[in-house]
């Protein structure tokens, strides 16, 4: 959150992502239904338990700080990309990754 919005909840991106952790809607409507068994209001506080349930769900799954970033940033837990998106909106998962790690810290 501090790195997408510095807690700023009603944050909207160029991409169409919004409140304080920028879910795009399909993400949101994705991780909401899972979590709570049905797609539910994107608030501040329901934000904050899917975004915690989301990042440990990735933990269970063995992926460590590094590649829980790069899922959150762009989708995988591939190597670092840079370019711009079919929004048009620039950006480099590589910086990205680098504030969450000094977030972290």
């Amino acid at each position: 959150m501090t790195v997408e919005t510095g807690g700023n909840c009603n944050a909207r991106g160029a991409s169409g992502e919004g409140g304080c952790f920028q879910f795009m809607p399909g993400t949101w409507s994705y991780w909401s239904q899972k979590v709570f068994g049905y797609v539910e209001r994107q608030t501040p506080a329901n934000e904050e338990y899917v975004a915690l349930h989301k990042i440990q769900a990735h933990l269970n799954e063995g992926y460590g700080e590094k590649e829980i970033a790069l899922i959150w940033n762009q989708g995988n837990a591939s190597p670092c990309k840079a370019g711009t998106n079919s929004y048009g909106v620039v950006y480099d998962s590589c910086s990205y990754v680098q504030k969450v790690l000094v977030a972290m810290r």
